[in-house]
């Protein structure tokens, strides 16, 4: 989430770039770049003495730029921290819930393992029993299907 003051300084940060773009692209070059393209359009709409002002400004707004530019990373990494600052926070209370809910836990598992036990020490004479039954009646039927 971008506070207030990220977005005043992204803000600021395009509008030096596009007022730098002019300033670069109306200068004149040494070499005869873009500024000497247009006919020394620079030097005709600010005259020949401007120059030395529109380089002074180009030089302070550059300056701003790497500045404004510093800040903003600045910013971005103390707000990064402060995310997961609130990110560790928030799995600490999660890990103290569930050191919480452990005991509790361990005593519904304690509840089933004896459940468990319950029933099979239950079900075991009555299972015994109805093998007893049964195995009569299954060595009738496997005798019957030996002799076939």
């Amino acid at each position: 989430m971008l506070s207030v003051l990220s977005v005043v300084i992204y803000a600021l940060i395009v509008l030096i770039s596009v007022i730098l773009v002019v300033l670069i692209l109306v200068q004149p070059s040494k070499g005869g770049g873009l500024g000497s393209a247009f006919g020394g359009a620079g030097e005709n709409v600010f005259g020949a003495h401007a120059m030395e002002h529109v380089s002074k400004l180009t030089v302070w707004l550059i300056s701003i730029f790497f500045v404004l530019a510093l800040s903003l990373t600045v910013i971005s990494a103390h707000a990064s921290r402060s995310d997961s600052s609130v990110v560790s926070a928030a799995v600490a209370g999660q890990e103290k819930k569930a050191d919480a809910a452990a005991p509790a836990a361990a005593a519904v598992e304690q509840k089933a393992a004896d459940a468990v036990k319950t029933v099979t020490d239950t079900a075991a004479p009555a299972v015994d029993a109805a093998a007893k039954a049964v195995t009569p009646a299954v060595d009738a039927a496997a005798e019957k299907k030996a002799e076939k």
